[in-house]
């Protein structure tokens, strides 16, 4: 059962406010009697058009009426697709409007449970054989009459710059200690000169190789 319907609603003319529902493949609409949907007006030709069903669609095509047949206001030629909300006029007399709605007491397509099971089951996945393992290669041939040549020798490891550094600060400190002794040396021999210490105990024996005291 179709879960849609679709239904004629007269919205002028005759039987105002009736509904016609289409529930066969080809509704004709007319003043004939024969008619599926009958307007008794002169406005309306015998056979004024016809509706046909195709699947969930319908069309409507004019059959050759004298006033013509329009799809909301617009004069249709040939077979014109009706769309829910579509109003339909014959001449403008008759107004039908074109309605598709759910059909609540339509019966629901289901498909059966194990064949849900079925559709869902994957087959098994074969087996996947397992690589073969390269053959062991042959043992490497010992050296003969030869030592073997040791392990290389590591670079020497970089100064590092700290290092360095402090390495040139004790340098500096020591050209600077020198300095000072040479310096109170100095000082020392030019003030023991100046003082005439040479024949004063104890220089004189101490310095007697060099100076002869009178």
């Amino acid at each position: 059962m179709n879960a849609k319907t679709f239904k004629l609603t007269v919205n002028k003319g005759p039987h105002l406010g009736k509904t016609f529902e289409l529930a066969k493949e080809k509704v004709t609409i007319g003043r004939d009697s024969a008619a599926d949907v009958t307007f008794d007006i002169a406005e309306v030709s015998r056979s004024h058009a016809a509706i046909t069903r195709r699947g969930d669609e319908y069309f409507i095509a004019d059959l050759g009426s004298t006033n013509g047949t329009y799809i909301n206001q617009k004069r249709i030629t040939g077979q014109q697709r009706l769309q829910s909300g579509d109003t339909i006029m014959l001449s403008d007399a008759v107004h039908l409007n074109f309605i598709s709605q759910f059909d609540p007491g339509a019966t629901v397509v289901a498909t059966p449970s194990f064949m849900k099971e079925e559709s869902g089951t994957k087959p098994a996945m074969p087996a996947v054989p397992k690589p073969k393992q390269p053959a062991p290669s042959p043992p490497q041939q010992q050296y003969a009459g030869r030592v073997p040549s040791g392990p290389a020798m590591s670079p020497p490891s970089p100064v590092i710059p700290e290092e360095e550094g402090k390495k040139k600060t004790w340098l500096w400190a020591g050209l600077g200690c020198l300095a000072v002794v040479i310096f109170f040396l100095v000082i020392g021999l030019v003030a023991f000169d100046y003082m005439n210490l040479y024949c004063t105990p104890p220089f004189d024996r101490l310095l007697s190789f060099l100076y002869t005291c009178p």
